[in-house]
């Protein structure tokens, strides 16, 4: 037996399908603001690592440097002093 929908009866269907779709998109709207949560913390993470390894870099290349200046510093010294060693040995011998 066949039975007959009114206008009533499709308003009523229409409504309801509406409002489910509405609780559907009221709760994806809600996990939505969750995940951007997440994300801003997980940026926040990501900038506390990245400034910990700007600072970390930052530290080496002042100890390379200071490395690089004492071994340079060092490097001179003996070259002067082998300079100066090779002046007296050539006087010594009468080399020009």
């Amino acid at each position: 037996m066949k039975k007959n929908i009114t206008i009533d009866d499709l308003a009523r269907m229409v409504k309801e399908g509406f409002d489910d779709t509405g609780e559907r998109i009221g709760g994806v709207e809600e996990r939505i603001g969750g995940v951007e949560e997440r994300i801003g913390g997980v940026e926040e993470r990501i900038g506390g690592v990245e400034k910990m390894v700007k600072d970390g870099f930052a530290k080496m290349n002042e100890r390379f440097n200071k490395i690089e200046k004492i071994l340079i510093a060092d490097h001179q010294q003996r070259i002067e002093r082998l300079e100066e060693e090779i002046k007296y040995l050539k006087e010594l011998f009468a080399v020009k």
